[in-house]
């Protein structure tokens, strides 16, 4: 997570989810379309990766919410 927060190879992915966020549509099946250059593998990379998270039903975590405050 951090590597993809803090180098610059990914700011594609940093547009898209400021845009999907902006649309209320922000989802990682949609953002793996940003991850193209990512791989030698291109656009096979990312379909590839967009099957994965159909068949393991990533996409139900879509919405969930980190609680950053430190347990008791």
């Amino acid at each position: 997570m951090y590597n993809l927060n803090t180098t610059s190879a990914y700011k594609d992915l940093w547009k898209l989810r400021q845009q999907l966020s902006e649309e209320g549509k922000l989802s990682g099946y949609e953002l793996v379309e940003s991850l193209s250059h990512y791989s030698t593998r291109g656009e096979a990379y990312v379909e590839n990766l967009q099957a994965l998270i159909k068949h393991h039903k990533l996409d139900s975590f879509d919405q969930v919410t980190f609680d950053s405050s430190t347990p008791d």
